[in-house]
């Protein structure tokens, strides 16, 4: 399994070996359809009866329950591979694991000395998980453990707990809403609240191979003690009109997002609020492209040195297009001078791409630091691109950069689409001064919100 080590860093056991799964379903034209016709935690018509009775491709219905509440005395076994949950909505229907063990678990036998892994769909859409929680010397996914790979379609997932009862240093938790041993794909759903630890990682989502996407999602109010306070996703991570806020990971790096291995995309999304030791925005396992797309990273904080994001190039594709990077604060330094080398907005190594991007506002122990190289590699560091806004750089930048530590930003709140903005004032000097050589149609907010007003493209993630 891959579990957190206590250092900025994953480690993952020589169990990783098999290939990357595909995300495509498709369902059994056969499969039975289960009612639930009552909220009981178990016998004829309740939840845990139609789950576990489940045949392979199979849809459990619960919609036509006029309860608002199942209460559950023990987690639910999942004994499929594939397998569809349906609710009438998140805010009509909850199951309730009472603190008494998870909510829904996968119990499918594999082979021995592998991943337990297997090639499946679980498909859970329209109600809420809430309260499970799980123990052990490795605690797994508070509310949802999936072996297959986990979709969560207009779910919400709150008041979980994974907490290890290890001793050091055979011990972790991770996945404290859900842990998934293949992909986790969330779509228009609401993951808050969760908690992974001791030594716990991904306080909302977990996704221990294939990677993770979220879409029209918001991850929130998640803590760790390690690392990952919003998600931990392995070999992939895309967030697309998201949001990840509010999450903390109180002694390790990665506030927001923590990834090791794959490719990263952050497209028109919002990453806020979040905190940790190190990086708020989050940390990136180098060697990947690494792509920021139309989207707002502020108010991030970290106790140390850099309280933004973190980008390794490594000589692979790594840009930011259109983006805002502003307000991120690193409290203090840990060791002298380290402000004057870091970079609490964008901490990188190697060459990255900036175009059309404001990175301003962010400060270190008080003192303006928005650029700067990361602490892992000293090597060349320079920001390549054009037409940028940049406060203070500690590594080479375009000689056209605007450099000002006022950008002139409202503040973070709804303009419009579903993720926050910072607009711009009036008198910004973002305003008709960036380019949009991607040629995008719309700004971060989307659709009816032209990315070009008055035949130049302003600087950032917002077109005034």
């Amino acid at each position: 399994m891959c579990l957190p080590a206590r250092s900025t860093a994953l480690f993952c056991s020589t169990l990783l070996f098999a290939s990357l799964g595909s995300l495509g379903f498709a369902p059994d034209a056969h499969a039975a359809t289960r009612s639930v016709t009552n909220c009981n935690d178990s016998g004829a018509g309740s939840l845990r009866t139609a789950v576990v009775g489940a045949a392979n491709n199979d849809v459990v219905d619960m919609r036509g329950l006029s309860c608002g509440t199942i209460f559950l005395n023990g987690a639910i076994p999942i004994r499929v591979a594939n397998l569809q949950i349906v609710g009438p909505g998140y805010s009509r229907l909850t199951v309730n694991g009472r603190e008494r063990g998870r909510v829904l678990q996968q119990e499918i036998p594999t082979p021995p000395n592998t991943l337990p892994r297997v090639d499946g769909d679980l498909i859970l859409r329209g109600f809420s998980v809430s309260w499970g929680r799980t123990s052990g010397q490795y605690a797994l996914g508070g509310c949802l453990f999936a072996q297959s790979r986990l979709h969560l379609q207009s779910m919400q997932v709150h008041h979980c707990t994974a907490r290890s009862s290890g001793t050091p240093p055979e011990y972790g938790s991770g996945g404290g809403g859900a842990w998934g041993y293949n992909a986790i794909n969330a779509t228009n759903s609401f993951v808050h609240s969760n908690r992974a630890f001791p030594n716990g990682a991904g306080g909302g989502l977990y996704s221990n191979w294939d990677g993770m996407r979220l879409d029209g999602s918001r991850i929130a109010y998640n803590t760790v003690d390690t690392n990952g306070g919003g998600v931990i996703a392995l070999f992939g991570f895309w967030m697309y009109r998201s949001t990840i806020d509010h999450n903390t990971a109180t002694d390790g790096p990665a506030g927001g997002i923590a990834t090791a291995g794959g490719a990263v995309l952050i497209n028109k999304s919002t990453v806020s609020w979040n905190h940790a030791q190190i990086r708020g925005v989050g940390e990136f396992d180098g060697g990947y492209p690494q792509r920021v797309v139309e989207s707002t990273l502020s108010h991030n904080s970290a106790d140390f040195d850099e309280g933004g994001i973190a980008l390794l190039s490594f000589g692979l594709p790594t840009e930011i297009l259109n983006s805002t990077i502003a307000f991120n604060v690193a409290l203090a330094e840990s060791f002298e001078g380290a402000c004057r080398l870091r970079g609490s907005g964008l901490s990188m190594n190697g060459i990255i791409r900036v175009n059309s991007s404001i990175i301003s506002g962010n400060t270190c122990a008080g003192k303006p630091a928005d650029v700067g190289r990361t602490q892992e590699i000293d090597i060349e560091n320079r920001v390549v691109g054009a037409d940028n806004l940049i406060g203070k750089s500690f590594i080479a930048i375009p000689s056209d950069t605007i450099l000002t530590n006022s950008p002139r930003l409202a503040p973070l709140a709804n303009n419009g689409g579903p993720t926050q903005t910072h607009a711009l004032l009036s008198d910004s000097p973002a305003v008709d001064a960036g380019n949009n050589l991607p040629v995008f149609l719309y700004d971060q907010r989307g659709q009816g919100f032209p990315r070009v007003v008055n035949g130049r493209a302003d600087i950032g993630a917002f077109e005034r």
